[in-house]
C-alpha cells in the first residue's frame, strides 16, 4: 500500500508557507485528544523520527510531539490532513478520517486518508494495508533524524541524512529476516548482520524483525553499543540439535518482542556440540545480559539440555505473552532476578514443566556476596501453571507476589510423596523473605508448601495448600495478617520459631502439629550471615525455645499431634481459634514449653480446644474453662453456656472428646455442656458464638 499524498508541496512553495505563517497568527485545533497550536516554528524547529517502510516517506512532528507532514523518498513536503485557507494562511488539522475497516480503535493520527494508530506492545506507529495487514513505522536511528529546519528540509539534506546513510539503517528502514530451510533472507540489511549456516548474528542495537521456519538455526548477539537490541518475533520457528536457538553474548539489553496473535518455537537438543572459549549455552534461549520478554504473542520453549530460559543477570516479562516452557532442569532462571510486570500488573500466561529442576529460580548471592537487590522473584499478576521435579519457586534472597495472580503449582509427587529425600521439593521457596500480598495459590507439594529460612508475611491471597510435609515453614517469623489459608493435609500445619497470627482466616488438616512454634527443617540457611535464631535440625524442630502470638484472625485446627504448641511462651490477646486434637501418645490439646520459665498469658480473644487429652495448662493471665471428662462422641454437640441455656461457643465435632478447653474474658458462670438441642447457626467448621442450647448435661 502506497502512501497518498493529500497536498504536494514543492521546496520553495513550503518555505514561502512558513515564511506566511511566520506572520500570521497561529490557530488552536482539536483533533480527538489532541489540542495543540500548530505554527510555522514549530515546523521548522522539530524533529522527524518515523519512516514508512513502503514509500520511504519520513515523518515530522511539532513541539507538542503531533506529527503535522511528512517528506517524501523525492524530497517533497506533505502536510497531514492540512488544508490552506483561501482567505488567509492559517493551517488546521482536518476533521476527515480514514473509515474504520480494520479495527474499530481511534487513530492517532490521519495523513493523505489513511489512519495511523499507536500500539502499546510495540511503542510504535502503524497503518494497514489493503488485507488489513498491519505496517509499522521505524524509527530512524539517532544518527539519522532529520531537524526540520529551513537548512535540513531539502533533497540534498535527505538524501545525505536519511536515503542514503550508511551509518545506521539503510533508508530509515529496520532489518527483516526470515529463516527458511534452505537460506536466510535478509531485506534492509544494517550492515550488522552476519548469515553463517543458518546463524544470524547481531552486533550492534536497534529493531530486527524476524519469521520463517529452520531446523537449524540461530539468532547470535554480540553488540558491543550502548543500544538496545529488540528481537521482535512474527512467527518464527528455530531449532538447534548442538546450541542455544537465542543467545546472546553480549549486549547492553535484549528485548524479544512477541507479536501479536503469532506463535514463536524454540527447541534446543540434549547435547552440545559448539563450544565457546571452552563453554557452552546452558538454555534453549542464553543470555549472559539482561532479557525482557514482552509482547502478546506466544513464546513455546523446549529446553533439552539444561534450562528453558536462562539469564546471568536480570530477567523481566511484560505485557501479556504466553509463555509455554518444558525443560530438563529450571524451566525459568534469572540469575540476578525474575520479575513478572513492574508499575503495571503483568497480564500474561506461564505454563512451565521442568522434568529434573525447578520451575522459576534466582539464585544471585548463593555462591556470591550476598547482593539485596539480587536473587528475587517478584509477580505482579498473570496465571501461572507449575509442574516440577523439585522446587516450584526458589529465590535466594526473596519472592513477592502482589495484587492477584493465579498460581497452580505440583512438585515432585505432591502430597502424597515420600518427605525422606534429600531433594527439596517445595511450592514457595526462599533464603531470606517470602511476602505474600494477593492472588490466588494452590500448591500440591511432596515437601513444603511455602518455605522462608528467614521471614514469612502473609497480607492476602486466598491459598489453598496440601503437603506431605509442613504447609508454611518459616525458620524464624511467620506472620500471617490477612488472607485465607485453607491447608488440606500436612505433617504440620504452621511452624517457625516465632508465629503471630494477627489475622485472616486459615483452617488446618496436619497429622502432627497444627501450630508448632519450636524449629525448623534445616533445609535453608538464612541470608545475611547470624540472624539471632537457633539452628534447627529434624522436621519436628528440636530448639527448646519458641512463641506463639494469637492477635486476631479466625483459625480452625484439626492435628494428630498437638494441636497448638510452643516450646515457649504462648500468648493469645486476640482473635477466634478452634482446635479438633485427634492424636493420643501424649500430645494434647495445647502445649508449652520443653520445661524452663515460659508463660501463657490470655487477655483476649476465644480459644475452643477439644480432643483426646488435655495436657492441662493454666494461663498466668486471663480466665478459662476446663474438663478432662467430656466424654463426647462423634457428632456431638459441645458447648460452653450459662445456666439459662446462652451459649458464648458451640461446637459440634466430627470426632469423639475426652477433653476440652475454653479461654475467654466473658466466661463468669459458664461450663461446659455435652449434647442437647442447639438453637442457632454452625458454620462450616461446626462452629457458633451466638444461639442457646437446651437439654445439655453439664461437664
Amino acid at each position: 500500500m502506497q502512501v497518498r499524498f493529500f497536498k504536494t508541496l514543492s521546496l520553495p512553495c513550503l518555505l514561502m508557507l512558513m515564511l506566511l505563517q511566520a506572520c500570521s497568527k497561529t490557530t488552536e485545533v482539536e483533533d480527538k485528544d489532541i489540542n495543540t497550536n500548530l505554527s510555522s516554528e514549530a515546523a521548522i524547529n522539530n524533529p522527524c523520527d518515523l519512516t514508512d517502510p513502503n514509500s520511504g516517506a519520513i515523518f515530522c512532528k511539532d513541539e507538542t510531539g503531533t506529527y503535522i507532514f511528512f517528506i517524501t523518498i523525492n524530497g517533497d513536503t506533505v502536510w497531514m490532513n492540512i488544508e490552506v485557507s483561501s482567505s488567509s494562511s492559517e493551517v488546521f488539522l482536518s476533521s476527515s478520517s480514514l473509515e474504520k475497516i480494520c479495527t474499530t480503535d481511534n487513530p492517532s493520527f490521519n495523513a493523505d486518508g489513511i489512519s495511523y494508530y499507536y500500539s502499546e506492545v510495540t511503542l510504535s506507529y502503524y497503518y494497514y494495508d489493503d488485507s488489513c495487514t498491519p505496517i509499522f513505522l521505524a524509527p530512524l536511528s539517532s544518527s539519522s533524524i532529520v531537524e526540520s529546519s529551513s537548512s535540513a528540509i531539502s533533497s540534498s539534506a535527505i538524501s545525505s541524512s536519511v536515503i542514503s546513510s550508511s551509518t545506521s539503517i539503510s533508508n530509515g528502514l529496520d532489518p527483516t529476516i526470515t529463516y527458511t530451510e534452505s537460506e536466510v533472507n535478509i531485506t534492509n540489511d544494517n550492515q550488522c548482520i552476519e548469515i553463517t549456516n543458518g546463524i544470524t548474528k547481531i552486533s550492534c542495537g536497534g529493531n530486527y524483525y524476524f519469521s520463517g521456519t529452520r531446523t537449524e538455526g540461530q539468532i547470535q548477539v554480540e553488540s558491543n553499543d550502548l543500544n538496545n537490541v529488540y528481537l521482535y518475533l512474527q512467527g518464527l520457528s528455530l531449532s538447534n540439535s548442538g546450541d542455544a536457538p537465542i543467545y546472546v553474548r553480549n549486549a547492553e539489553k535484549v528485548l524479544i518482542v512477541l507479536a501479536d496473535n503469532t506463535t514463536n518455537t524454540f527447541i534446543d537438543g540434549s547435547d552440545r556440540t559448539v563450544f565457546y572459549d571452552g563453554d557452552t549455552t546452558k538454555a534453549c534461549i542464553y543470555s549472559k545480559d539482561d532479557l525482557t520478554i514482552k509482547g502478546n504473542g506466544t513464546l513455546n520453549v523446549t529446553g533439552n539440555f539444561n534450562n528453558g530460559i536462562h539469564t546471568s543477570n536480570d530477567l523481566r516479562f511484560k505485557d501479556a505473552p504466553t509463555i509455554i516452557v518444558n525443560a530438563k532442569n529450571h524451566a525459568i532462571k534469572g540469575k540476578g532476578s525474575v520479575e513478572f510486570g513492574d508499575e503495571t500488573p503483568w497480564a500474561g500466561n506461564i505454563e512451565i514443566t521442568s522434568t529434573e529442576g525447578d520451575g522459576i529460580k534466582s539464585d544471585e548471592g548463593e555462591e556470591e556476596t550476598f547482593n539485596a537487590e539480587k536473587g528475587f522473584i517478584h509477580i505482579t499478576g498473570g496465571t501461572f501453571k507449575i509442574t516440577t521435579a523439585y522446587d516450584a519457586m526458589d529465590a535466594y534472597n526473596y519472592i513477592l507476589i502482589d495484587n492477584s495472580p493465579v498460581i497452580t503449582i505440583k512438585t515432585g509427587q505432591g502430597a502424597t510423596g515420600s518427605t525422606n529425600s534429600t531433594y527439596s521439593y517445595k511450592g514457595l521457596k526462599t533464603d531470606s523473605l517470602l511476602t505474600i500480598n494477593g492472588g490466588t495459590i494452590d500448591i500440591n507439594s511432596q515437601d513444603d508448601c511455602i518455605h522462608s529460612s528467614g521471614i514469612i508475611n502473609i497480607n492476602g491471597g486466598t491459598m489453598t495448600l496440601a503437603s506431605a510435609d509442613d504447609a508454611i515453614h518459616s525458620d524464624q517469623i511467620l506472620n500471617i495478617n490477612d488472607g485465607n489459608i485453607s491447608v488440606s493435609k500436612s505433617y504440620e500445619g504452621f511452624e517457625a520459631y516465632v508465629i503471630n497470627l494477627n489475622g485472616g482466616t486459615t483452617s488446618i488438616v496436619a497429622s502432627d502439629d497444627g501450630w508448632n512454634a519450636a524449629g525448623g527443617d534445616g533445609s535453608g540457611t538464612a541470608t545475611g550471615g547470624s540472624t539471632g535464631f537457633p539452628s534447627w535440625g529434624g522436621g519436628g524442630g528440636t530448639s527448646s525455645t519458641g512463641t506463639l502470638n494469637v492477635k486476631g484472625g479466625y483459625h480452625f485446627v484439626k492435628a494428630g499431634g498437638d494441636g497448638l504448641d510452643s516450646n515457649g511462651d504462648f500468648n493469645i490477646s486476640g482473635g477466634t481459634t478452634i482446635v479438633l486434637q485427634t492424636g493420643g501418645g501424649g500430645n494434647g490439646i495445647l502445649d508449652m514449653g520443653d520445661g524452663g520459665n515460659y508463660k501463657m498469658t490470655h487477655t483476649g480473644g476465644v480459644v475452643l480446644g477439644v480432643g483426646t487429652a488435655q495436657m492441662f495448662v493454666t494461663p498466668n493471665s486471663g480466665t478459662y474453662i476446663s474438663s478432662t471428662s467430656l466424654g463426647a462422641s462423634q457428632n456431638t454437640m459441645i458447648s460452653i453456656a450459662n445456666s439459662s441455656g446462652q451459649v458464648l461457643a458451640a461446637f459440634k465435632t466430627p470426632l469423639s472428646a475426652a477433653a476440652g478447653i475454653y479461654m475467654d474474658n466473658n466466661i463468669s458462670g459458664h461450663k461446659f455442656y455435652i449434647g442437647g438441642t442447639f438453637n442457632g447457626t454452625l458454620d462450616s467448621n461446626g462452629f457458633a458464638t451466638i444461639g442457646t442450647i437446651s437439654g445439655a448435661t453439664q461437664k
